[in-house]
């Protein structure tokens, strides 16, 4: 049954956490290039989608870069932590903000274009 998904991969992939994000923000995509269009009737649809979603993927990127203010302040409370005379302090601060990472990752429109992609790839096969 190449290219389809059954049922049940399209109930999971509906409950997935991260897809409500991944269609507001194709709404939103497709919002702004049909104003871009009706603005300047010259401009085509498929042409202004591509760039409003390539900008918003590079935003995105974007903002998964680490910058010296993170880097600065992730070493601080690192180095913080570690002087604290408390077992484990600074392996337990690590996990939660790795933990917190993971979570905000999980619900990120990208995981989920991310996802829909390696489904997509699976069903081609």
């Amino acid at each position: 049954m190449s290219g389809y998904l059954a049922w049940e991969e399209i109930v999971k992939l509906r409950e997935y956490a991260a897809m409500a994000e991944f269609r507001k923000r194709i709404v939103t995509i497709e919002r702004v290039a049909r104003e871009a269009v009706a603005h300047d009737p010259s401009l085509d649809l498929r042409e202004e989608i591509r760039k409003v979603y390539e900008d918003d993927l590079m935003d995105e990127i974007e903002s998964l870069r680490v910058t010296r203010e993170g880097l600065a302040k992730d070493v601080t409370i690192d180095f913080t932590t570690g002087l604290l005379p408390i077992p484990l302090l600074s392996t337990a601060v690590t996990g939660v903000r790795g933990l917190l990472k993971m979570g905000s990752e999980q619900r990120s429109w990208i995981s989920t274009l991310l996802k829909l992609r390696k489904i997509g790839r699976e069903a081609i096969k």
